[in-house]
Parts: C-alpha cells; sequence; structure tokens
C-alpha cells in the first residue's frame, strides 16, 4: 500500500517512475477526489486511521524519518514553490485556510496543538536552531533594508504631517496640493516655479488657464490674477511666503559720463 510518504512498501520511491506513469496516478488521484462521495469515504477512512494511536505514531515516525533527509526536504520545498507559482492554487490554498480558522474548533486545536509543542524541549531546541540557520547574512540585510525604508516613510509623513496648519483637511483638496508643493520645497519658491511644479505633477486642472505655468507668469498679460489672488491666500495659510521670479540686477545709480 501506498504510504503517506510518497514511498512503497517495499521501499521503492515513488518518484523513480517514468514521467507518463505519475501523470496518470495524478490525473486518476483528480477524478477520484472530483466525486463527492469518493472524497466522503476517504474522509471517513483517514479519520479511522487518526483515531488508532499506532497508526498515527508510524505515521509520525515516518515523517521524521523523511524529514531528516536533506534531499526529501529539498524535494517537498521545490514541489510547493511550484505549485505557490500558481496564482489559482495561492487562492484556493488562502480561502481554505481562511475557511478553517473561521471555525473555532479549528483555532482551538491549532492552539492546543501550538502550546503542546512547545511544552516539549526537543521542539524549542530545533526551532531554535531552525530561526538560527535562517538568519542568513542575506536575510539581514534584506529585512534592514525593508526597515529603514518603512521608518523614513514614517518619518517624512510625520514631518509633512507637523507642517500642516490644524485646518488642513477643512480645505479643499486644491488648496491642500499648492499648500503640499509650497511646503515641500527647501526655502521659497517663486509663482512661476510652482505653475511649472503644478503643470507637471498633473494633479489638478487649472480653472484659470491653460496651464498653471502661464496663469502664474510674471508676464502682465497672460497671468491671471485670481490665480495669483489664490496662491497668495494659500501662503498665507501655510505661513510660507514667496520670492520674486525676477533676478535682482544691482543697479548704479551714480553714472559717471564719459
Amino acid at each position: 500500500m501506498l504510504n503517506l510518504l510518497g514511498q512503497t512498501g517495499k521501499g521503492v520511491a515513488v518518484n523513480k517512475r517514468p514521467p507518463e506513469v505519475r501523470q496518470r496516478i495524478r490525473d486518476g488521484v483528480r477524478r477520484s477526489w472530483a466525486d463527492p462521495q469518493v472524497r466522503q469515504r476517504r474522509s471517513e477512512s483517514i479519520k479511522r486511521a487518526w483515531a488508532d494511536p499506532e497508526v498515527r505514531q508510524r505515521i509520525s515516525d515516518g515523517i521524521k524519518r523523511s524529514s531528516a533527509n536533506p534531499e526529501v526536504r529539498q524535494r517537498i520545498s521545490d514541489g510547493l514553490k511550484r505549485a505557490l507559482a500558481h496564482p489559482e492554487v495561492r487562492q484556493r490554498r488562502s480561502e481554505t485556510a481562511k475557511r478553517s480558522l473561521a471555525d473555532p474548533h479549528v483555532r482551538k486545536r491549532i492552539s492546543d496543538g501550538v502550546k503542546r509543542a512547545w511544552a516539549n524541549p526537543q521542539v524549542r531546541q530545533r526551532m531554535r536552531e531552525c530561526a538560527k540557520a535562517s538568519w542568513t547574512t542575506e536575510r539581514r540585510v534584506a529585512l534592514g533594508n525593508r526597515a529603514r525604508k518603512f521608518w523614513d516613510e514614517r518619518k517624512s509623513a510625520l514631518q509633512a504631517a507637523s507642517r500642516w496648519p490644524l485646518d488642513w483637511w477643512d480645505r479643499p483638496i486644491m488648496w491642500r496640493i499648492i499648500g503640499d508643493l509650497i511646503l515641500s520645497c527647501n526655502g521659497s519658491i517663486s509663482n512661476r516655479e510652482l505653475g511649472k511644479a503644478l503643470d507637471a505633477a498633473q494633479l489638478i486642472e487649472c480653472p484659470y488657464s491653460d496651464t498653471w505655468c502661464t496663469a502664474l507668469s510674471s508676464n502682465a498679460r497672460a497671468k491671471s490674477n485670481a490665480a495669483t489672488a489664490l496662491v497668495g491666500k494659500i501662503r498665507r495659510w501655510v505661513k510660507k511666503p514667496g520670492r520674486s521670479s525676477r533676478a535682482k540686477v544691482p543697479v548704479n545709480y551714480f553714472s559717471q559720463s564719459a
């Protein structure tokens, strides 16, 4: 009889069979499990077997012997990776886990099993050794990078929130976007530079002209007084004034004649 470890009673590994034979076996098993009556009979048979302490002990001993073999562990790991590479397999497993954990009896059995396992000093020692072995240099570097990224993003978010006025979320979205651009700049930003930044971000459409750059330009004929007034109100709101976009040229008031 084929046992749960994938070996025959004579000790011949199933994976030594030709690929076409293994495929026929898999197809037959799938067809059998597609029948609700077959699933019910097999479920009852498995429950009866697990009710026998000797059967449980034999299966447990067989799993331990199998797990002690690095080749077997590698085959199991490769099989799981291949299976989980399929989105539909991951989805089925996720749904199955959710249904199981929704049952209080299942959660109770899992909790009791974990408590029994941790009460065994040998189990605790094996888990410690596995944890130490898994803590490789690559894993430490990857976890360190993720932690730094998380805290950098959190720090940036907290700094941004501390700059905002108290009534930040009470203002219209246009005010908040323009205000955030003004606050995010190091130093002052002119209206013309602000217009270019708003056009590049493409978050809000300019209601005063074709582009924000035109509406906030220094050209008296092209610019919009309404847009300039709005930006002025937002600057006062976030308490960060702007600067002139025109370069200051020194003027010599004392000209000399030739």
